[in-house]
């Protein structure tokens, strides 16, 4: 089977630097397929690129290399990395973008990329995506050793944890916004169940209160407001038919309050 790449960014499509990117992954793995994973990450929203890498990675195929740039501290002092778990390999600034990576994989190698035999000739201080993660991930897609890129690291950047809850509320930020306008949450179904057990709980979201939470988003009436446990594994803030935020006025970041 031919190599497998992926792509994750915030760079968008009305510019070229994506089919920079691909080109330059060509030039080196001709035979390579290359998959969007998306490309309309927020510009700089590191921690809504790491949610979409973990959403998607793992329904790769084993040995696929998975590219992943959001970065505004390029051209800075901050690490270029490739991961090797046992099954897919990263490339990636960083910056706290393969947190949900390490934190799910139980055995995995970091090294900073630094042999510039891996990379362009020329780098530019703007365009490491292209400059540096694109030849290294070409290169690993042919059978390169991940530890030749550079030396191993022992300490790669975590964004930090998911929130914990208290006895009686729990208290998340929206992460990630789906193109229907639900709006995803760093509260983990898991950890919520357990907090929750056989008590119910009322969600407040800006200053709407919801109780639930239910299975499905069609349990709401058409335009009812709703929280639910979706694909992700997280909480979720959605109104049936509707987009909670455009109605809501709810952004990455806000806050979502669950109080039993």
């Amino acid at each position: 089977m031919p190599p497998i790449i992926t792509l994750l960014t915030d760079f968008g499509t009305s510019d070229t630097y994506v089919a920079q990117m691909k080109g330059v992954i060509l030039g080196i793995s001709p035979d390579a397929t290359i998959i969007d994973i998306t490309h309309d990450v927020q510009p700089q929203a590191i921690e809504q690129g790491a949610f979409l890498l973990e959403s998607a990675y793992r329904y790769f195929p084993s040995g696929t290399v998975h590219v992943a740039v959001v970065d505004p501290g390029v051209g800075t002092e901050r690490r270029a990395l490739a991961v090797r778990t046992n099954r897919w390999m990263f490339v990636a600034p960083d910056n706290g973008l393969l947190t949900s990576v390490l934190r799910n994989e139980e055995q995995f190698e970091a090294y900073e990329i630094t042999n510039s035999r891996f990379m362009l000739p020329q780098i530019s201080s703007t365009f490491h995506g292209r400059d540096i993660f694109s030849p290294a991930a070409a290169y690993l897609s042919l059978g390169t050793p991940v530890s030749e890129l550079g030396p191993q690291v022992f300490d790669p950047v975590m964004l930090p944890p998911p929130p914990v809850p208290s006895d009686n509320t729990f208290e998340g930020r929206i992460i990630h916004i789906d193109r229907f306008g639900n709006c995803i949450t760093d509260i983990e179904e898991s950890r919520f169940r357990n907090w929750l057990g056989s008590r119910t709980a009322v969600i407040t979201v800006s200053g709407q209160l919801i109780h639930g939470p239910i299975r499905t988003y069609a349990e709401a009436a058409p335009g009812g407001l709703s929280a639910l446990f979706g694909s992700s594994g997280r909480l979720e803030i959605a109104i049936n038919m509707g987009n909670a935020a455009v109605e809501l006025g709810l952004m990455l970041g806000s806050k979502v309050l669950v109080r039993v």
